[in-house]
């Protein structure tokens, strides 16, 4: 049932085109959790005390993204006049 697969994947090989995937080494600041935080007990911890407490948790995006607080005159969230933000 595999043979035509193992049969290809030799074939590669003697010609020098098989490829393997290999773990990534180093750091990927492309990743979502380039700062490994994802598994933070200390941050999940962090997290559930704020919630807990009434704080509101999210990213909110960039504030380049929220042209509806623009025709506010304020930045989201903030209530800083955008005159002081990115706009």
């Amino acid at each position: 049932m595999l043979k035509p697969y193992e049969d290809a994947l030799r074939r590669l090989e003697e010609r020098g085109r098989l490829r393997r995937l290999a773990l990534p080494a180093g750091h990927d600041f492309t990743s979502n959790d380039y700062l490994a935080l994802a598994n933070s007990q200390e941050l999940k911890d962090a997290v559930r005390s704020a919630l807990d407490g009434g704080v509101a948790i999210g990213a909110g995006g960039s504030r380049l993204l929220r042209g509806e607080e623009r025709r506010r005159g304020r930045g989201p969230a903030t209530g800083v006049p955008l005159a002081a933000t990115a706009w």
